[in-house]
């Protein structure tokens, strides 16, 4: 892929990874064993997986039709759609679905706009992201 000047893309829950920066640093290193010397984050899109309400507290009751959904998938369980978030909020997890949970949680950017944002540039500051607009002068998009 490298050798033929492919960029590359860590998307959805796995982009997630990209906060303990393995990821991004092994694709650096990549780079480099091909003759491509880049910075941190360089030729690398990277998708998020993000959810936004008005308040945390909305946020987080919305997403926990998420978590359930998740954790029910996972098992083989069950399921007819998206569980509400009563029903999620309602369902007695087990000591081996709580951490489940928690490590999901971990892959998902959660809160208002505000602190979405605010998590978004947090990224792209650690790992020297550039906007496509600032790139080419393209469209805006992504956080801002």
């Amino acid at each position: 892929m490298v050798e033929h000047g492919i960029k590359g893309v860590v998307g959805g829950g796995a982009a997630s990874t990209l906060l303990a920066s393995s990821v991004v640093e092994a694709w650096r290193d990549t780079l480099a064993r091909h003759g491509r010397e880049t910075e941190l984050g360089g030729d690398l899109i990277i998708g998020l997986t993000s959810y936004m309400a008005e308040t945390e507290e909305e946020a987080e009751r919305i997403i926990s039709s998420l978590d359930l959904s998740l954790m029910m998938s996972a098992q083989g369980m069950p399921s007819k759609g998206t569980p509400s978030p009563e029903k999620a909020l309602a369902y007695p997890y087990s000591d081996f679905e709580k951490p489940y949970i928690l490590e999901n949680r971990q892959r998902i950017i959660i809160g208002t706009p505000k602190t979405v944002r605010a998590q978004i540039e947090k990224l792209e500051e650690e790992f020297g992201a550039v906007r496509p607009e600032e790139r080419r002068g393209g469209a805006k998009c992504g956080a801002g």
